[in-house]
């Protein structure tokens, strides 16, 4: 599946007519945007590994397992997709790493991707069952994870095999544009007998792309954006509701990490929502309106980048919006837990608790009679 594709698309691998000083330019901010990556994201996703593990002091709640998950992931897209990108970019994308590491980098970095949105599904899941039943059993936690990345590398196969180098010829891409050699240079002044490569996909039929794009934006984007915002809004309205309760001091006690919660969620469903539309978006137009796109793309050199970059910035604030809402939430999800068991042992308190209060004072009495009368 290929339409959170990450590798260079066409346009951007062949030639354009935009002028030394744009080209350099574009390339310069876009390669201070991903040392930025680099530099915040990564930091990032190791601190949140390491302080999610030491926090818990060995002792894993159920969120914390898919917390870390959710930082491995992210740190995998950018520790793998971003140096090799920018060297991509450094090329004028021309791929010299080979065809390992072609399938290797591109297919990891997707791999990864995936394992991040099915993680935060999971994170919203769990989310839910601790807020309205029992929490997530640890033993189901593990499952839960295998069963991610097992999905992942599934949905990763059509990658795998059709990620390829392909060898490009760039004198007869500039004649198929009738772009003359004046404008990049004497002929002579390029090897002939050098191989150039691109990194991209080469499917068997030019059908099995339209086939899959809409599969992959209905799985990738469409059911975990309607996943997350179900179940965050009952959760969102299930904290609304302490309000309402007969529980004051618990009430008091959380209110402001409630609403810390209520607008942490907010802003999860949101980055989900927009940072990750237009990269579908780029690519449905690719697939099903190619004539648009190229113009699209001709006109605006820097929107695959620009989409891209939406998405890798998700992977960046991960860990530390999602670390912020569990910290958020811990304490109102304590709540629920006196709640539940408030109401579960009002009848008996009556049948047990105080019938031993009872007892205790019988027990007591002659004790004071007896001293007294003394």
């Amino acid at each position: 599946m290929d339409s959170t594709s990450f590798e260079a698309v066409s346009s951007e691998t062949e030639p354009t007519l935009q002028s030394a000083d744009d080209s350099s330019s574009s390339f310069s901010i876009q390669m201070i945007i991903n040392m930025i990556f680099l530099i915040l994201g990564i930091p990032a996703n190791v601190s949140a590994i390491f302080f999610v593990w030491r926090k818990s002091g060995g002792f894993l709640s159920p969120v914390m397992p898919f917390l870390i998950n959710l930082a491995v992931a992210d740190l995998l897209v950018l520790a793998v997709y971003v140096p090799f990108y920018m060297a991509y970019e450094a090329f004028d994308f021309v791929w010299p790493f080979g065809n390992f590491l072609c399938k290797t980098v591109f297919s990891l970095t997707h791999i990864s991707m995936y394992a991040s949105l099915a993680t935060l599904t999971a994170i919203a899941m769990e989310r839910y069952l601790i807020t309205f039943s029992d929490p997530i059993k640890k033993r189901t936690v593990k499952y839960l994870i295998i069963i991610i990345w097992v999905a992942a590398i599934s949905l990763c196969i059509p990658q795998l095999i059709y990620l390829k180098t392909i060898q490009i010829d760039t004198f007869e891409d500039l004649e198929t544009q009738d772009i003359s050699p004046d404008d990049v240079g004497p002929k002579e002044d390029i090897d002939i007998n050098e191989d150039k490569h691109i990194c991209g996909l080469e499917w068997p039929h030019s059908n099995v792309e339209i086939f899959l794009q809409p599969i992959d934006a209905v799985i990738l984007y469409l059911i975990p954006l309607f996943l997350i915002s179900v179940l965050y809004a009952k959760i969102i309205r299930k904290l609304s509701a302490i309000d309402r309760e007969n529980f004051p001091s618990a009430r008091l006690a959380v209110e402001k990490k409630r609403r810390c919660a209520v607008r942490k969620m907010v802003t999860i469903i949101a980055i989900f929502a927009l940072f990750h539309l237009p990269i579908h978006v780029f690519h449905f137009i690719r697939v099903f309106f190619y004539d648009s796109w190229e113009v699209l793309t001709s006109k605006f050199t820097w929107l695959f980048s620009l989409c891209v970059n939406l998405v890798l910035v998700t992977h960046v604030i991960n860990p530390l919006v999602y670390g912020s809402v569990h910290h958020c939430f811990g304490c109102t999800g304590q709540v629920f837990k006196c709640m539940h068991c408030r109401w579960r042992l009002k009848p008996v308190r009556r049948r047990i608790l105080f019938p031993l209060m009872r007892r205790s004072n019988t027990q007591q009495t002659p004790l004071r009679h007896k001293q007294s009368s003394s």
